[in-house]
């Protein structure tokens, strides 16, 4: 199995950059997992409000728990997200609030860094000498070198390719993308838009065919194509511009993301 299909994407971008790698991405692309498996669910409430002399539309995007909330075994990554949906299951968090509550559970980035590393496919990738934990870095085993540049040359090559299958094959676009998992976010030529006009019967042949039935279900991989869901590609894909501005802006907002904590305002930081 392609090492690709067993690596969330915060596990991908820690192996790529390790200690370099942007704390927002390791965040951002935690939570667009957790939509793409439909662990989490976005969704957009639109009211009228008054503005001046007249009226404008106020558009909000909050969070919901998917279909796969309550089967879905999540790293200890991923739980700053989950956690507040536990508690409250019923609960519609706005996403910037929800981002802000994540932010502030962290602490300290690299602490959150070193929780991400410790995740079983990536564990034996690194070693902590004690001048790295001094700096509080981190650095390769040769085993990560290799595995490193594994994902580096199948991104590549995958990026190479995949707007040319999602115009011409897009059953082989399909499987390629399902295989990589969240990791699709990592790719600089993917079209969101080609991928919502994909033709269903496309999926609906994929099922019959049992095309997945080898994938390891431990790293949930089939959490990314639900079959009973003729809607799920137009509902994931749709407005992941959009959703990927408001992550952006309310990352910026919840916090210090220039210094090494999880405080609200750089005033706080240790």
């Amino acid at each position: 199995m392609n090492l690709l299909s067993k690596l969330k994407p915060a596990e991908t971008l820690l192996l790529l950059d390790g200690s370099k790698s942007d704390f927002k991405n390791l965040m951002k692309f935690t939570f667009m997992d957790l939509v793409l498996k439909q662990v989490l669910v976005v969704k957009e409430s639109v009211r009228t409000i008054k503005s001046g002399r007249g009226y404008k539309e106020q558009r909000t995007k909050y969070v919901v728990i998917g279909k796969n909330f309550k089967n879905y075994k999540p790293s200890a990554f991923e739980r700053i997200y989950l956690t507040t949906f536990d508690k409250s299951p019923e609960l519609k968090a706005v996403l910037t609030k929800l981002i802000k509550v994540a932010y502030d559970s962290i602490h300290l980035e690299r602490k959150y860094r070193r929780t991400i590393l410790n995740s079983i496919p990536i564990k034996q990738c690194f070693k902590i000498s004690l001048l790295n934990q001094l700096m509080g870095s981190f650095s390769l085993t040769s085993e990560g070198y290799q595995k490193r540049s594994m994902v580096e040359i199948r991104l590549k090559d995958i990026d190479m390719i995949i707007g040319d299958l999602l115009k011409n094959d897009q059953k082989k676009a399909l499987e390629i993308l399902i295989e990589i998992g969240g990791n699709i976010f990592l790719l600089k030529n993917i079209d969101f838009e080609l991928l919502r006009n994909i033709d269903k019967s496309i999926l609906e042949s994929m099922k019959i065919e049992g095309q997945f039935d080898g994938f390891d279900n431990d790293y949930g991989i089939w959490y990314y194509m639900d079959f009973s869901d003729d809607y799920w590609l137009d509902s994931t894909f749709d407005s992941w511009d959009d959703t990927f501005d408001t992550f952006d802006s309310g990352y910026d907002s919840a916090g210090c993301s220039s210094c090494d904590s999880g405080c609200s305002s750089c005033g706080g930081c240790d």
